[in-house]
């Protein structure tokens, strides 16, 4: 039999705060100086769904023709690599706007997140119908749209239908739901606007186009995990006997960030900026002081906390997460196969949280929170940044621990593989503080933790450059499963030299290859150079927009776009016109 696989994505958890001089995840650094540990592993995007692409299919964020369909158009995915190979394959995943595709290969899987079809408009439909009102649609969209909602209703049904019928997949929904939840109803009305859109679906998008949100099909009742906490109490109680440290929390976070005169100061520059005629930093003095004065609102999130009680983080907790899948191990069918399983967990992520929100009772959340009072008190008098992320941090590495104490308990660490990395990382320490939370070009938001731990695994500090579609490969080869589709490279064969890493998105929202500018970085040792580059135009040093000296500016402060000698960056540029040329050639080819 083979090794088992485990694969922890923790949401949001960025290198650089982990690994800074706080020192909030000690559990995990242990493993990094035991285990393969990847200093250079960068996230392709910034948010969910542009970076688990590489992820799931082993490949970069831009072949086959852009990551519009996350990646369906793959000929094989990961999950489906893994099952061929005769592995059991379970999945904690999030439904997010091409559900149904990236569930090829799969033997068991669990949702994470509720669905919900506002989604699709936020994230797609609500660009279109701009694109629509200007005249812009082409036949060719309203085909990736038809698709595209064609895919949402399919999946809408599956999701009630085994919500209803308390299927496998539905475990963690049903067990933190209203069971008195209407499913007939709601399937009824689904099935109802299917067959509507069926009719005529050019005439049913332009009606969406038309009425947004208002549209009857966003007034279907949502089937959220909203009662997370079985005693209606629990949180009254958590509220009244840990008030102490949920004050000495706030009063510490508003005095380590607070400046008296900081508001005046940011009036000051933004008029000046004005009065320069420089409205963008005008704009930017702006949205830098609204995040600036996001770092001390900890007081009003720990009170929204509990006054939305358990609604207030969409899905369960870590170790929620992992109590179900020891359950699941012990009872599993086919003891005799190895399992792959990737768990994607949001602690994390906005709005963090720093204990168990869905503990059955007090006494499963007292060491998380003496444990969160304990690293408050050892945090320096020079701190900044937002405590609240850095608790989460401690508390997320306290889960990791217990978790890996469990499973040494059940035998697994002899004979799993373990990979501990992050989707994509985040601003949300806000060390610095950014003019933008997520789609910017920062090394916060895509540089990602990445350790391989195994008893088969000798430590080593690797400093090459790497993307999350090389772990695929990795954990792929480990396995002894080779398959060209998967592109990356093998992290453990130390032969090979990666001296750079390029990541690869669209920006934010509808990823349209066809209208909108590709945003791709490149990153080494001494420099960090961004683009905004159109794939239907001539690759040109023009579009540059961004030059960091990393060595000497660590933080990603000053743009020296303008100063810099171009010759220097050579290197660099030519790496990043030859992936250009790959993924427009890619374009060209798919375009038909």
């Amino acid at each position: 039999m083979k090794e088992n696989i485990f694969c922890l994505i923790i949401d949001a958890l960025s290198f650089p705060y982990m690994n800074d001089k706080y020192n909030a995840m000690p559990f995990l650094k242990s493993l990094q100086n035991s285990g393969h540990n990847c200093l250079n592993m960068y996230s392709q995007g910034p948010y969910t769904e542009a970076a688990l692409t590489p992820f799931y299919t082993g490949r970069d964020n831009m072949d086959f023709g852009g990551n519009f369909f996350r990646g369906q158009q793959t000929p094989l995915t990961t999950f489906e690599a893994f099952r061929n190979d005769g592995f059991n394959v379970i999945n904690y995943t999030q439904p997010l706007i091409y559900p149904k595709p990236m569930s090829r290969g799969i033997n068991q899987e669990r949702y994470g997140v509720c669905y919900f079809f506002a989604a699709v408009w936020d994230y797609r439909l609500s660009y279109f119908a701009e694109l629509n009102k200007s005249g812009k649609l082409t036949e060719k969209d309203y085909d990736e749209i038809y698709e595209l909602v064609e895919t949402n209703f399919e999946f809408w049904l599956i999701y009630f239908n085994k919500c209803k019928n308390s299927a496998d997949e539905a475990d963690f929904i049903n067990l933190y739901s209203d069971r008195n939840f209407d499913f007939d109803k709601c399937i009824k009305e689904v099935s109802y606007q299917f067959s509507k859109y069926s009719e005529n679906k050019q005439k049913y998008i332009d009606n969406i186009f038309k009425l947004g949100k208002k549209h009857e099909i966003f007034s279907i009742e949502n089937y959220f995990m909203n009662s997370k906490a079985e005693n209606p109490g629990l949180y009254k109680e958590i509220a009244d006997k840990y008030s102490a440290l949920f004050k000495k929390i706030s009063n510490f976070n508003r005095k380590h960030n607070k400046s008296k005169d900081y508001s005046v100061l940011s009036l000051l520059k933004i008029c000046s900026k004005l009065i320069a005629g420089k409205k963008s930093d005008a704009l930017n003095c702006a949205k830098k002081y609204h995040y600036y004065k996001k770092i001390y609102s900890t007081k009003s999130e720990l009170k929204k906390l509990f006054e939305l009680k358990s609604n207030y983080k969409p899905e369960p907790s870590i170790l929620n997460y992992f109590g179900h899948f020891c359950n699941w191990y012990n009872k599993r069918k086919g003891k005799d196969k190895s399992f792959y399983c990737t768990m994607h967990v949001s602690d994390l992520h906005t709005p963090e949280i720093f204990f168990s929100i869905d503990a059955e009772n007090i006494s499963q959340v007292k060491n998380e929170l003496d444990i969160a009072e304990s690293f408050l008190d050892s945090l320096p008098s020079d701190f900044s940044g937002n405590v609240i992320y850095y608790l989460s941090m401690r508390y997320v590495d306290y889960c990791i621990e217990k978790m890996f104490c469990t499973l040494k308990n059940m035998g697994l660490t002899d004979n799993t593989l373990f990979v501990i990395t992050a989707d994509h990382g985040s601003s949300f320490g806000f060390r610095p503080v950014r003019t933008s939370l997520v789609n910017n070009e920062h090394d916060e938001n895509y540089h990602i933790p990445c350790v391989i731990y195994g008893k088969n695994v000798l430590h080593n500090d690797d400093e090459r450059f790497y993307t999350t579609k090389d772990i695929v490969k990795t954990i792929l080869e480990y396995s002894n499963i080779n398959n060209p589709v998967f592109t990356g490279k093998n992290i453990l064969d130390l032969s090979h030299k990666n001296e750079y890493a390029i990541t690869e998105y669209l920006g934010a929202g509808c990823p349209d290859i066809s209208r909108r500018p590709l945003f791709f970085v490149i990153r080494d040792v001494n420099y960090c150079i961004g683009m905004k580059q159109y794939v239907t135009e001539e690759f040109s040093v023009d579009n540059i927009f961004c030059v960091y000296d990393r060595k000497n500016d660590v933080n990603e402060n000053v743009n020296i776009k303008n100063s810099v000698d171009i010759i220097q960056l050579d290197f660099l540029i030519n790496k990043l016109q030859l992936r250009f040329n790959e993924i427009q050639g890619d374009y060209y080819a798919n375009k038909t």
